[in-house]
């Protein structure tokens, strides 16, 4: 269900307020009429007072809701009302003036329109854009293409470390918690293996991937559907890539172990090895390989940039 609140004082820019709740689905349009509700500052006044639960229900089932000549503090009212009557909502406060300053801080995002009416929207927003038209971009193709992007680099950053820590774990149960374990491959993974062998490339991902190119996605509202309903970031998926960092980890360990690496060359102690410095240091590969191997699954548009990164 969609609602949209547009205060306007008289200014050439009016305001906006915007909410978009995942609860229900797509709109039941079968059967009903839409319809637009007009509200001004009486009745706001008025039905937020004495009927804030019918005013919040009738807004919601509205198609757009526009409210004239609105005090600024009833515009934060007007939002406060959909973000505590419609649940699981997000809000969004569009302004240019310093009337529009308490409707911006109150909403879930704040974005600022530099415009003749001085800097006090921007100042107390979270993004700013110099006209009104650049909001397509900033939702449709920036916010949209952020939102997944930073979703991979949460995943992704907490798969790097999962994978050591297993890692290290199902390694301590190979060595029977031998004091004898290669010291210097526990350096290369604590250190480089998160600082170089993990960390720019999942920068390079996080700084220039596209899933789709920005001329579609600005074109194409549909692509949007995945932020609104929270489907990029779940609990699922968290778990999803829990097991795969576990599955990685244990083929980087036991590969090593069951593979004859302790009867290499060089490795027994026939040749004053431990028998445990080629499994370490081939875990750490595999590690770094397989690591790297799963960001490059995700990856969806290979620029210069990420291929120097990943290399």
């Amino acid at each position: 269900m969609d609602a949209l609140a547009r205060s306007g004082d008289g200014s050439a820019a009016p305001s906006y307020t915007s909410a978009t709740s995942s609860v229900g689905g797509e709109r039941d349009t079968t059967g009903e009429r839409e319809f637009c509700l007009v509200l001004d500052e009486k009745a706001i006044e008025y039905c937020a007072t004495l009927a804030k639960d019918t005013l919040a229900e009738v807004a919601n089932s509205a198609r757009s809701v526009i409210a004239c000549r609105a005090r600024k503090d009833q515009k934060a009212q007007m939002l406060n009302l959909i973000r505590e009557g419609v649940a699981e909502s997000c809000c969004l406060a569009i302004g240019d003036g310093a009337n529009d300053v308490a409707m911006i801080k109150a909403g879930q995002i704040g974005v600022g329109i530099i415009g003749k009416e001085g800097m006090q929207a921007v100042n107390n927003s979270d993004f700013a854009i110099g006209q009104f038209r650049f909001l397509r971009s900033l939702l449709l193709v920036h916010g949209r293409v952020n939102y997944y992007r930073m979703s991979i680099f949460n995943y992704f950053v907490i798969y790097k470390s999962s994978v050591m820590v297993f890692a290290t774990a199902l390694y301590s149960f190979t060595i029977e918690a031998s004091s004898a374990s290669n010291i210097y491959a526990y350096i290369f993974w604590g250190f480089f293996f998160n600082v170089f062998c993990t960390y720019l490339n999942i920068l390079g991902f996080a700084s220039y991937d596209l899933d789709v190119p920005k001329e579609v996605a600005a074109h194409t509202p549909k692509l949007y559907k995945p932020g609104i309903y929270r489907s990029y970031f779940t609990l699922a998926r968290f778990w999803w890539w829990s097991a795969d960092a576990l599955w990685c980890a244990a083929v980087a360990v036991y590969l090593p172990s069951y593979g004859g690496m302790t009867m290499m060359p060089g490795h027994g102690a026939a040749n004053g090895g431990n028998g445990f410095d080629g499994i370490s240091w081939l875990t750490m590969f595999i590690l770094v390989l397989g690591v790297n191997l799963r960001l490059n699954s995700e990856t969806n548009s290979w620029t210069y940039v990420e291929l120097t990164m990943h290399g």
